[in-house]
């Protein structure tokens, strides 16, 4: 794939992950802040409440002092998005879907970034998903493209890895 399509793609994907992620930040503040009571839907299946997260993915990380997670999750977060990019252009191995995935786990982690950058080290959550007792810890937007895209690139590694094998396994036939 060439470069300059790869940018497009990671362009795009960040530019259209990153703006729905904050405006539904910003909706969250808004609406979901001021309000004591969460708003249940579907069932409750899906429910909004309004929460800061000064920690990582679950609340890990929150006990660290503010001097140690600034660091872990602004200075290192930051390192760690600008070292992908950077993989990202200089590999010429990436599959359309590979760069499409990387790019949403990029997103997801600029999105919170720039709350950690505006917003006191903490990333405002407020999605929660679930049926009964079973439910996930409060999420956002960011949240989630980390997590699908992560998902779709192991899904595609260990789908291309299969179809190697299979193909290795005919030839030596």
């Amino acid at each position: 794939m060439k470069k300059i399509t790869r940018f497009w793609i990671l362009f795009s994907i960040t530019l259209m992950t990153v703006a729905i992620d904050q405006l539904s930040k910003w909706i969250a503040v808004r609406e979901l802040a001021p309000r004591s009571i969460p708003l249940s839907y579907l069932g409750g299946s899906l429910i909004l409440t309004y929460s800061e997260n000064s920690g990582s993915f679950l609340g890990m990380g929150n006990s660290l002092s503010a001097e140690l997670r600034f660091i872990f999750f602004t200075v290192f977060v930051g390192l760690i998005l600008v070292a992908a990019i950077f993989v990202l252009f200089k590999s010429e191995s990436f599959q359309t879907v590979q760069v499409v995935a990387v790019s949403l786990v990029l997103a997801g982690g600029l999105g919170n970034w720039i709350d950690r950058i505006f917003n006191q080290g903490a990333v405002i959550d407020f999605l929660n998903f679930g049926i009964g007792s079973l439910r996930t810890g409060i999420l956002n937007i960011a949240d989630l493209a980390i997590t699908f895209g992560a998902l779709i690139f192991l899904f595609s590694v260990w789908l291309h890895s299969s179809m190697d094998r299979a193909n290795q396994k005919d030839s030596v036939e």
